[in-house]
């Protein structure tokens, strides 16, 4: 009775083992053995190259192997490539995770962890940009991974801004009214800001990138604009909300497009372009105030919008080719 009492085993009873935790490091195991900088190396000198990464929590192992690469006394081997091709496949992995978190159907991020998963993101990116571009101290490799760098996370950005403004106005014109809560464009408009600060920090010249920004968010406001609106005898809150969304998106690029027409570079003589993209992008912009006027009612809140763009983009150079 006494032992019940204080807790304590009775004599009859056997005393139970206790469970022998494993150690923390046995779950990381298997992320380890895929990082093995030696391993790695002897796959890459056999003919392998990289492994292909499985899903977007993946990336974190290849983050591991760039971070292996500057403490290594074998790094000097190793040819561009293979560094290239790692920051690659880690771009590609968080392009992946920026598709996932805007996705509005079969996302494995829960609604309510969007927010916080694009902050990592951002901060992933950049540890991604600062730690492994230096890391090539003769030459710039950014050329080598700016296609994916463009394909895989700035398109991806550019891209979800609108669905995600539909998102959260359409849900205001169903019957119980319920807004969505979790708005994450303002995490993504900070990616691409600290993705081209992350550049001027490291000395990368970034003026390619930036005129590909200005390009996609300008043909991206166009195809947009272009969808022929309901008509005006329509006041469904359905069709508001497609309106709202629609000019609520526009913001959010025209963010972007002031974004990236600060500290734009003059062109240097050794781009291939010639100012051909810097064109492109001019005659994009230039035509977006008409197509706003094309609506009728024109909307004039939009029209100014635009117009404060190409004024920054006149003032910052933008049509100034080599």
């Amino acid at each position: 009775m006494e032992s019940q009492q204080t807790g304590e085993p009775s004599s009859s009873e056997a005393p139970k083992k206790k469970r022998k935790l494993a150690p923390a490091s046995d779950k990381y195991t298997k992320l380890e053995d895929k990082c093995d900088f030696r391993t790695l190396l002897k796959d890459i000198r056999s003919g392998r190259g990289l492994p292909t990464l499985k899903d977007a929590t993946d990336i974190l192992s290849a983050f591991q192997t760039l971070r292996q690469f500057d403490t290594t006394e074998e790094f000097e081997v190793l040819e561009d490539d293979v560094l290239v091709t790692n920051i690659n496949r880690s771009l590609v992995a968080l392009g992946n995770l920026i598709n996932d978190i805007v996705a509005h159907d079969g996302s494995v991020v829960a609604s309510a962890s969007k927010a916080d998963v694009a902050d990592c993101l951002r901060n992933l990116l950049v540890s991604l940009l600062e730690s492994t571009l230096p890391l090539a101290p003769r030459h710039s490799i950014l050329p080598k991974v700016t296609n994916h760098l463009m394909s895989s996370i700035i398109r991806n950005i550019i891209l979800g801004f609108h669905p995600l403004s539909q998102r959260i106005f359409i849900s205001l014109s169903g019957s119980t009214a319920k807004r969505t809560k979790t708005d994450i464009r303002p995490n993504l408009l900070r990616t691409l800001k600290d993705l081209l600060d992350c550049l001027r920090r490291i000395k990368e010249r970034s003026r390619d990138i930036r005129e590909f920004i200005i390009l996609e968010t300008a043909k991206e406001i166009a195809r947009q604009w272009s969808i022929k609106p309901p008509p005006e005898n329509q006041h469904s809150r359905h069709v508001l909300a497609e309106r709202i969304s629609c000019k609520d998106s526009l913001w959010y690029h025209c963010s972007v497009l002031h974004i990236a027409l600060g500290n734009l570079s003059r062109p240097s003589s050794k781009e291939d372009n010639d100012g051909i993209v810097s064109s492109i992008a001019v005659d994009a912009l230039a035509a977006l105030p008409c197509l706003i006027e094309e609506r009728k009612p024109a909307d004039q809140l939009a029209k100014g919008m635009v117009l404060g763009v190409l004024e920054k983009a006149w003032l910052n150079g933008l049509h100034t080719s080599s």
